[in-house]
């Protein structure tokens, strides 16, 4: 997250990550503390696939480029 121009927040606990999971269906990134309560919680909707790899695939660009 660094190379895109700062540190990277996580979007339910709101500190400062330098590790965490992006959910492309959500476009919202978690610390590896908060990931696993969330997952636990989560529901799988097949319909969002398409969302979530276009969400996925912007971010990837970003960081490559």
């Amino acid at each position: 997250m660094i190379k895109l121009g700062s540190l990277c927040i996580c979007d339910d606990c709101n500190n400062a990550m330098f590790t965490g999971v992006f959910i492309g269906a959500l476009n919202r990134i978690y610390c590896d503390n908060c990931y696993p309560l969330w997952y636990e919680r989560a529901t799988f909707y097949e319909e969002d696939v398409p969302f979530e790899n276009k969400a996925t695939n912007r971010l990837i660009n970003q960081v490559n480029s």
